[in-house]
């Protein structure tokens, strides 16, 4: 009885993963998409500029929030 209790939590856990992490790479796309094609209409077509572009920005946003930059340079290279 145990056990297909766990299995099917189990089951319930992964399928609640794969929608979550369907759901983010959603919205990561939305707003890579989005900033995409903001920077598109700027002018800036190359796509290595805008990736360098957004880097930057998200960069600075988090400097901005609190987090010092080498913090925030750590947290993103995942360096501890």
């Amino acid at each position: 009885m145990v056990k297909k209790s766990l299995a099917k939590n189990g089951m319930i856990l992964a399928l609640a993963s794969i929608l979550v992490f369907t759901a983010s790479w959603a919205v990561y796309k939305m707003i890579n998409q989005g900033a995409a094609e903001l920077l598109a209409s700027q002018g800036v077509t190359n796509v290595y500029y805008q990736s360098l572009i957004v880097i930057a920005f998200v960069l600075v946003i988090l400097t901005i929030v609190g987090l010092g930059f080498q913090t925030t340079l750590k947290k993103i290279l995942r360096i501890s």
